[in-house]
């Protein structure tokens, strides 16, 4: 009854000023956002949990990654539902963090301990002939997909090459930026949302402002060569590329759809700067938000990048093999513009949309 006669004087203006009127409502609002994400935590808690018991039946096979990741989703998901609970509550709860902290303990001893893999015998770069489905740790997923489309299936597909994943170690190392990932990653916040980009710019910038190694750039610019020698012209206008994210993780069960970038028409000049700016978009506002909230470790976002000739295309798009809205339907939805892909992916131009029913195409 306090609570609802003090607000109730608020709106009368008589018992204070409107100052106090803004103050009282930003502190609401503050306790709202922090009840919205503890709510949403609380969801992501509820899914890992009926994830881990339909493992449990034995039906599924997984390893210790899978665990080690699902451990580290529980531990952030609770802890910050702890935390939103004390910013709700002006104080803290001690009880909740010792059992929080005792939990992680025991998680942590019933880990197997795993030699850490080392990178030093993998290569810079490698052709997609190379590449198949098995190679999804050294290339990413997207470049994966792409040599299993082309050298599976034999579909006709743009020709190339994968910058791989030790190229990107590499790069990070022998600019010594892992320890300013560490120092800014600790700054990030998901309810403090200008922290994020507070370390996004600062991540970028670094890595923007870094030189690619020159057994690196010899590497790329070489592989380059050789992919201007096999479309044929090798003594004509040099051959534009696109250089493209292939993220561990992306294009799997983690969605990371607009967060990273590509770049199209990229002249032999300019490969080592764009490359710079693709393994940069790892660390975008929407990405590193993306990976807080799916509890991934700054040290599991590695990227390796597509790079594959530009294909003068008189029209683009983007396929769905299922319907986004109703997976269930036996629907193919194609969204195509005249031109460059960009164009529908980007929502620049609005695309003509086909809808295809499968067992018309394949029964």
């Amino acid at each position: 009854m306090r609570l609802l006669e003090k607000i109730k004087s608020l709106w009368r203006g008589s018992a204070v000023d409107a100052q106090s009127r803004e103050a009282l409502m930003a502190a609401f609002q503050d306790k709202y956002a922090n009840f919205q994400t503890l709510l949403a935590s609380n969801t992501e808690l509820l899914e890992i949990i009926a994830d881990i018991e339909r493992k449990l039946d034995g039906q599924t096979v997984f390893g210790p990654s899978y665990i080690d990741a699902q451990s580290m989703r529980c531990i952030f998901h609770t802890a910050r539902m702890v935390r939103c609970l004390e910013q709700m509550g002006g104080r803290p709860y001690p009880v909740l963090e010792k059992k929080l902290t005792d939990i992680f303990s025991r998680i942590k001893a019933e880990t197997v301990a795993r030699p850490v893999k080392t990178h030093e015998d993998e290569p810079f770069v490698l052709p997609y002939a190379a590449l198949g489905q098995s190679a999804v740790d050294m290339v990413g997923g997207k470049n994966a997909h792409i040599a299993e489309i082309m050298n599976a299936l034999d579909i006709p597909t743009p020709r190339g090459f994968a910058i791989t994943t030790a190229a990107f170690r590499h790069f990070i190392q022998a600019n010594d930026l892992t320890p300013i990932i560490q120092k800014m990653k600790r700054k990030a916040d998901l309810i403090e949302t200008e922290t994020i980009l507070e370390i996004s710019q600062a991540i970028q910038s670094r890595i923007m402002a870094a030189e690619v190694p020159p057994d690196l750039a010899q590497a790329i610019l070489d592989a380059y060569e050789r992919l201007w020698t096999e479309i044929g012209d090798p003594g004509g206008t040099p051959v534009n590329v696109a250089l493209r994210s292939s993220a561990l993780g992306e294009d799997s069960t983690l969605s990371f759809a607009g967060q990273y970038l590509t770049v199209l028409n990229v002249p032999r000049e300019r490969i080592l700067t764009e490359y710079r700016r693709v393994i940069a978009s790892l660390f975008s506002a929407q990405a590193i938000a993306y990976r807080l909230h799916m509890a991934i470790t700054f040290e599991d976002a590695v990227m390796a990048v597509a790079c594959q000739e530009t294909i003068e295309a008189e029209a683009s798009g983007v396929m769905f093999t299922h319907s986004p809205v109703n997976p269930m339907e036996d629907r193919i939805l194609i969204d195509a513009v005249w031109g460059l892909g960009p164009f529908a992916v980007d929502g620049i131009v609005p695309p003509d949309t086909y809808e295809l029913i499968k067992r018309r195409i394949f029964g």
